[in-house]
């Protein structure tokens, strides 16, 4: 994995190509069907790019002055699905089709 700054690490969002920050990293899921951008844990992705809906998801979580600052820095700069900590959760383990699920329970 790559380690760049974090204000230069947009152009590896853009591109999904993996890499290491300060506090934040880039990684493909186990089967390369997304790509999630991390601040601080697992716990808090901050965008997740899913290959089946070939859209980009953002964390409208506000946590913190720095996730903010990582989120400015590392934003792929398109148009996003905006969503909470939750359902971002959930598009990382299922896909954007999880919301669907999520939707008819």
């Amino acid at each position: 994995m790559k380690r760049v700054a974090n204000w230069s690490a947009r152009e590896f969002v853009k591109s999904r190509k993996e890499f290491k920050g300060n506090n934040t990293w880039g990684t493909w899921n186990f089967n390369n069907t997304r790509f999630t951008v991390y601040s601080y844990g697992n716990h808090h992705p901050l965008f997740i790019y899913d290959t089946a809906t070939d859209a980009w998801f953002e964390n409208g979580t506000r946590v913190s002055r720095t996730t903010s600052k990582h989120r400015s820095q590392l934003h792929p700069q398109c148009d996003t699905h905006v969503l909470s900590t939750v359902d971002m959760c959930i598009v990382e383990l299922f896909g954007a089709v999880g919301l669907i699920d999520k939707e008819l329970v």
